[in-house]
């Protein structure tokens, strides 16, 4: 899948990148495909904000908002694969 990063929580430069399709962890996980996405400057600085915040091993994905369609569910979710979605 393509990604938004910041690699570098000090500044404002984000690269687009190739990483793995995430894996839900949690049983309620939905799992869904971005269709469109917008980065917000508030989030450019959450890294630095509040450094606890992003685990050390990951890169920030900024950004909060998205439209796409769910690709996976749990079991009894209300949600059907298909589903377009926004949060």
């Amino acid at each position: 899948m393509k990604a938004v990063l910041q690699p570098d929580k000090h500044s404002l430069k984000l690269t687009l990148s190739k990483q793995p399709v995430p894996v839900p962890i949690y049983p309620k996980d939905v799992l869904v495909k971005a269709h469109a996405t917008s980065p917000v400057k508030g989030a450019l600085d959450w890294a630095v904000w509040f450094p606890d915040f992003i685990p050390k091993d990951k890169i920030p994905v900024p950004g909060q908002d998205i439209a796409g369609t769910v690709i996976s569910i749990p079991i009894n979710s209300d949600f059907k694969a298909s589903n377009k979605v926004y949060a």
